[in-house]
């Protein structure tokens, strides 16, 4: 009886390290998060203004689900507000490649060309937004919606030297104003009130 019970005390000592040594394992092991959850994450962070934490939870959500278009989209508008205006482009085309119809991606893609000096292409993208969205508003930034679209029109048409579509849209935001666009100072003007309603709207 000495001799088995001389073997047993060591093997259920060994049980019990090894079963210590288990629970410490799963007590550092978190539930594995998904796309959805990762792509939450990123878009909290961008309301929070934290675009580098947004950049790297929208990524991960990718890593997770390489056809997560939400975190494509959250990648866009992340790369844009932090001037990464060509990944922007590249995130908001992948979006759009697996959902053509996403209005966000679009409208971002709009901001962007403008910023880019691509005028035609923003002008493009924006009224393909505001046809399929007429009161269309950024779910992220409550201060972005059709407004800022008709402005960033207004500035795309005053930039190809469409001046007469460039006066409708300003029209559009302000019925009050008037001008000969024909006349070299009535585009002046129209360009100061452009200007003008960046502040306003």
């Amino acid at each position: 009886m000495r001799i088995i019970g001389g073997i047993l005390r060591p093997v259920i000592a060994l049980a019990i390290i090894i079963s210590v040594l288990a629970g410490c394992g799963d007590k550092g092991t978190e539930p594995q998060k998904t796309a959805e959850e990762f792509t939450n994450e990123g878009w909290d962070a961008y309301q929070e203004g934290d675009y580098e934490r947004a950049l790297e939870a929208f990524n991960q959500a990718v890593d997770k689900d390489s056809a997560c278009t939400e975190a494509y989209n959250g990648l866009g508008w992340a790369n844009a507000k932090s001037n990464g205006l060509s990944a922007a482009v590249t995130n908001f085309n992948q979006c759009l490649s697996l959902y053509s119809q996403d209005m966000e991606a679009k409208a971002g893609l709009a901001f962007v060309y403008n910023a880019q000096n691509q005028y035609k292409d923003s002008a493009d993208k924006a009224e393909e937004v505001l046809e399929a969205s007429p009161d269309w508003s950024f779910p992220y930034d409550s201060t972005l919606d059709s407004g800022d679209l008709h402005l960033l029109l207004a500035q795309n048409y005053y930039a190809l030297a469409e001046f007469e579509n460039s006066l409708a849209e300003v029209k559009l935001l302000n019925s009050d104003f008037t001008a000969d666009v024909s006349a070299p100072e009535g585009k002046a003007a129209l360009a100061a009130e452009i200007e003008r309603l960046k502040d306003e709207v």
